[in-house]
């Protein structure tokens, strides 16, 4: 039963990634937390982390992924060559790691800087080298997660759950995920063993995923040897046990699996067969569903109650007489399936703001506007109304304080000398009629008046007119104020002319470079005339003029002590032709400064267009290429929209979009409107953004300013124009078509509204669902069964108010029977149908397809065991060794496929008889099982296996056909030696003890009636009975003794027993401490320390004493 509070509740969520495969779903499932919640920090219950031995694995299809990771993100688990050769060579030094690593590795193969090279070794070596940064890694990512209690999404708030939830996807076909896989499964319990309620799942696409990805990249091999390993530690009687470091308290030991949930995802059901890049999207739309969803809830529980329905009971293989056949398999793993009806609204609706935004940038250029036929009267007319031309700027310039023109000034001067001069008759003249010489001396006050008037003059003209730098004078320092203010009041002008005209619909960029070009050139214009005029026609007037006063007053100097009739006169005549030079010197003095000032301030506004070109350029080339950015990537949605391929059904048509995006603009009041609303929309917003405030303070933005942001920082100014653009479409009025047809229940309704073809597509998409794994039918045969669960969401749930919602409702509940079947999804779900199985309680051994897995291991294995002795004869070295598929080196993984029954046969016989025997290797001191071949020089030993089960593995091989028949061979010897009825007693007394001593150790718990026990004892009584060795096998079954053995295939034939004595106990105690030294696996010590105690004469009952004593301490 789904609670309500677990609908709208949500738990902390870790994602990691290990290897390509994990990235490929990591960056999708980013993707559709950007798609549904607008951003990922509006989602901070979960975290991200990227593990990799590849520093720069290259996303496959870039267009399913969602935002970057960031730094913090990733980790790069890289092994140096020199730390490699350091670990390989020192193994004193780092024996933790060679209680596993595969001794053919080189550190040229163990070096990870670009990749595990597909060698699962290397992958799990990196994972050692880097545990602790990993480690560190792990909790930050964690620590990313919001520790608050609620969060707040869109508009509602939800409770967090006291839990951790975290996911593990990996490839178990290649290095790096699934050389990791386990070890990582197994670190993440011991680092976050304190949380409350944390659950592991790892979501791992199987073997067959990878067919066809590329030949000799022994995908197949390491896909079946990762199935043997994860078969191995998900077995109830497997405990994990590994050393991190040199010392115990590095140790890692679990008796759980690596992962709470183990999913196996593959290519086919029984309707569709998907690619690699599908199963990384389901992987991805799988994990999201599980979080972020209200239809969360619902299949969570359907997980829940899959695994409450796993019963304890295994995969036990039996024969065809019901008979159990080797070992047991674990039933614990899972599969899952998704299939929907759906509208690809999140392509549609990229699409859409990406058209938009890139046709806002073309609006913002306004290429389509015509040009004025005569730009130079069109610029004419403009720098009129800016008053930007020669006479209008030279007018300013000529303004004085108090708001009168300089010219005013001069010529008021000059009256106001002459009124002086007029009023103090200055020119007063003695000599002259009616005074007649010589009585006509000249007393008058001329004589004083070339003085004054010079000094009159050059008062004024440095008062006024001086041009030194020094010191101006006061015209010429006003003139020059009024140069700079002009500057800048100019260069504003033409700046906001700018910003004005790239708003204006009629005018835009074109016309504004044109506009410029134009400005440049009427400035040129000016500035060459101005200049011209300055110095061809008003310093000539002015020299001119400064000549005739130098001549007038030198006349009056001359002739100011003379007689004349009419001398006042000629002095007044002389001094209007003075000052009237003057006044016209002082007037040219003004026009040619005033010209020449009036020309540098044009040169500076030449600069200023010249910038503004400049700036103007760049913004065009922004905005274009923005432009063509957007429309790219529109006509990339487009063909997403067209390409997509959804599990199920697909409920639009690429012809669809232009329709939804003209009646999206024309209900938008056309696009001239909304384009001007979202500019403003965008101007108020970036004046409010980081990227622009924390380079130009408080400064206001305007869209020319674009130009202003660096290269850096433009894409977040691309980024804030997409995310209006989005949330324009998003918010799409209800009467629009994009709010109005984009609903998945009204739209499957329009499309078929016949009722038979909505049930036959209600009907495929729950069978499209399926799960994902193909499983062998026939492998339960009553024993157990597969357990699978169906789900479908759809808006509302079972008890949707939406009139559409609830005729789909009737539908799926004909195909989704099962109680709580129809989950509800929200409101930005609403543009689809889901559905979703799961199915759980299989072994691995059920997966469809093993076998030709196991075909490509076998191989492997042949090989290896060639190559094996071949360097035990010197014809080969350890480098000739083939690559390792498994993460170790020592054999303790069981085969996915049930032993050949005559072959199990052969082996249990062979051992009966000593044909073949466990023995203690010297070189590692590890348990082998052995068997001799007489040959010509004498007698080879030849090593078979690691163990009994091994043994019949290896048999299997069609590289070992040569050792089955030996032993055959031996076999048939031994019984054709036979011939005596005394002789053939003897055999059945030898398989009599045997299973005797098996019933006294391995199956002591359960005695007589343990199905393997009677396995044994049915093949050795078939044998009897077949070569007519006695009767019926019924041996009264002993008491048990004490023994930790209880795996098929790990015993030992009989020894006597006689009593032990303390230096034997002593002996006995030393050989299981050096064990204990090297390293040696529980199983395959019990082994050698039983052949030890046989060895010494050590009674079962005091080695088992011992043996449970050293184990448990």
């Amino acid at each position: 039963m789904v609670q309500q509070q677990d609908i709208k509740s949500f738990a902390r969520t870790l994602v990691i990634g290990v290897g390509g495969t994990g990235l490929e779903v990591i960056t999708r499932i980013r993707r559709l937390i950007v798609e549904s919640y607008g951003g990922l920090a509006n989602f901070p219950v979960i975290s991200f982390l990227h593990i990799d031995t590849e520093e720069n694995y290259q996303i496959k299809d870039k267009n399913m992924a969602g935002p970057a990771l960031e730094t913090a993100e990733k980790f790069w688990s890289k092994v140096k060559y020199e730390d490699a050769e350091d670990i390989v060579k020192n193994k004193s030094n780092y024996s933790w790691y060679h209680e596993w690593l595969p001794p053919e590795l080189t550190p040229e193969q163990l070096t990870c800087q670009e990749g595990a090279g597909q060698i699962r070794a290397c992958g799990r070596f990196s994972f050692f080298h880097n545990r602790d940064d990993i480690k560190q890694k792990c909790q930050e990512a964690k620590n990313r997660i919001t520790n608050n209690a609620q969060v707040t999404i869109g508009n509602e708030i939800f409770p967090i759950k006291p839990k951790l939830n975290i996911f593990v996807v990996a490839s178990i076909s290649g290095g790096t995920g699934s050389g990791m896989l386990i070890d990582f499964g197994y670190s993440l319990r011991d680092w976050f063993q304190g949380e409350n309620h944390l659950e592991l799942t790892a979501i791992v696409p199987s073997p067959d995923a990878f067919t066809g990805v590329g030949a000799g990249l022994r995908l197949k091999e390491n896909g079946y040897a990762a199935l043997m390993e994860l078969n191995y530690f998900y077995d109830a009687n497997t405990q994990y046990s590994v050393k991190f470091g040199p010392y115990e308290s590095d140790r890692v030991t679990q008796q759980r699996p690596p992962y709470d949930f183990m999913y196996v995802v593959g290519t086919q059901n029984q309707l569709v067969t998907i690619e690699i890049k599908q199963i990384r999207e389901m992987i991805a739309q799988n994990i999201f569903l599980d979080l972020v969803s209200d239809f969360s809830a619902y299949k969570r529980t359907v997980r829940d109650n899959i695994k409450s329905q796993i019963s304890q009971v295994t995969d036990q293989p039996i024969n065809e007489e019901s008979e159990p056949v080797g070992r047991s398999y674990p039933r614990n793993f899972y599969s899952f399936g998704i299939s929907s009806i759906e509208i690809p609204i999140h392509q549609i609706r990229k699409y859409l703001s990406s058209r938009l935004t890139s046709e806002l940038y073309q609006w913002w250029l306004k290429a389509q506007v015509k040009l004025p036929s005569d730009m130079t009267v069109e610029v004419e007319q403009e720098l009129r109304e800016l008053k930007l031309l020669t006479e209008q700027i030279r007018g300013e310039v000529l303004i004085s304080a108090d708001g009168s023109r300089f010219e005013q000034k001069v010529q008021q001067w000059i009256k106001s000398l002459e009124k002086e001069i007029i009023d103090d008759h200055l020119l007063q003249c003695t000599a002259q009629l009616p005074n007649i010489p010589p009585f006509a001396e000249e007393k008058g006050k001329i004589l004083e008046f070339n003085p004054y008037l010079n000094d009159k003059v050059e008062e004024f003209r440095l008062d006024n007119c001086r041009d030194d730098q020094r010191k101006r004078g006061q015209y010429i320092e006003r003139m020059y104020n009024n140069k700079e203010q002009l500057i800048i009041l100019a260069m504003n002008d033409l700046e906001q002319k700018v910003y004005l005209y790239l708003l204006d619909s009629s005018r835009g960029s074109l016309f504004l470079q044109a506009f410029l070009k134009e400005t440049e050139e009427n400035f040129n214009r000016q500035i060459e005339k101005l200049e011209r005029e300055a110095s061809k026609t008003w310093e000539v007037v002015e020299k001119a003029n400064l000549e005739k006063y130098t001549k007038a007053i030198s006349s009056i100097q001359e002739f100011c002590t003379r007689w004349s009739a009419t001398k006042e006169s000629d002095m007044k005549r002389y001094c209007d032709d003075a000052l009237q030079a003057l006044e016209t010197y002082l007037q040219a003095e003004l026009q040619r400064q005033s010209r020449q000032i009036t020309a540098e301030i044009l040169r500076n506004l030449v600069q200023t267009v010249q910038n503004l070109k400049i700036r103007l350029d760049r913004w065009i080339g922004q905005i274009q290429a923005s432009s063509a950015k957007y429309k790219k990537l529109a006509k990339e949605e487009e063909n997403q929209v067209e390409s997509l391929e959804f599990v199920g059904l697909k409920l639009f048509q690429r012809l669809e979009l232009q329709e939804l995006y003209s009646d999206f603009c024309t209900v938008r009041n056309g696009q001239e409107v909304l384009f001007q609303q979202l500019t403003q929309q965008i101007v108020q917003q970036t004046q409010q953004e980081k990227f622009w405030t924390q380079s130009h303070g408080n400064q206001s933005f305007q869209l020319f300013d674009v130009e202003k942001i660096d290269n850096i920082q433009y894409p977040q100014f691309e980024q804030l124009v997409d995310q209006i653009s989005q949330q324009v479409i998003k918010d799409a009025p209800a009467n629009s078509k994009l709010a109005q047809d984009l609903d998945a229940c009204n739209r499957f309704m329009k499309l078929y509204p016949d009722p038979s073809n909505q049930q036959r597509e209600i009907g495929l998409l729950f069978n499209r669902s399926k799960p994902l794994v193909r499983l062998e039918p026939n492998i339960p045969k009553g024993r157990f069964q597969y357990i699978e669960l169906h789900l479908a969401g759809v808006f509302g749930g079972e008890n949707t108010s939406e009139p559409a919602a609830q005729k789909q409702v009737e539908l799926l509940k004909k195909f989704f029977t099962q109680k709580e079947a129809i989950a509800p999804l929200s409101n930005r779900e609403r543009h689809k149908l889901l559905a979703v199985h799961e199915v759980g309680g299989f072994s691995l051994r059920c997966l469809a397809g093993t076998k030709i897995l196991r075909k490509e291991y076998q191989k492997w294995r042949g090989e290896r065991i060639r190559t094996e002795r071949a360097i035990l004869k010197g014809q080969k070295q350890e480098k000739d060794l083939p690559i390792p598929v498994h993460l170790q080196k020592d054999m303790v993984f069981w085969d996915l496929v049930p032993p050949d029954s005559t072959l199990e046969k052969l082996v249990l016989v062979s051992r009966v008889f000593a044909l073949l025997r466990e023995e203690i290797n010297q070189k590692t001191q590890k348990s082998v099982i052995r068997y001799r071949k007489k040959t010509e020089l004498g007698e080879d030993v030849i090593t078979l296996s690691s163990s009994w089960e091994d043994a019949i593995q290896v048999l299997e091989l069609p590289d070992c056909r040569e050792d089955r028949t030996e032993i055959e061979h031996q076999l048939e010897e031994l019984l054709e030696k036979a011939e005596t009825e005394p002789q053939k007693q003897q055999l059945r007394k030898q398989m009599e003890d045997f299973l005797k001593e098996r019933l006294q150790t391995v199956y002591r718990k359960i005695g007589a009636d343990d199905p393997l026990y009677l396995r044994e004892r049915t093949i050795i009584q078939e044998f009897i009975t077949e070569h007519k060795l006695g009767t019926n096998i019924n041996p009264t079954p002993p008491k048990p003794t004490a023994t930790t053995d209880h795996k098929l295939g790990f015993s030992v034939s009989d020894q006597p027993q006689p009593p032990s004595n303390r230096a034997v106990e002593v002996e006995y105690e030393q050989y299981l401490t050096q064990l204990s030294g090297i390293g040696m696996p529980e199983e395959a010590l019990q082994i050698s320390a039983k052949n030890k105690a046989n060895q010494l004469n050590l009674s079962q009952e005091v080695s088992d004493r011992i043996l449970k004593r050293f184990l448990n301490s």
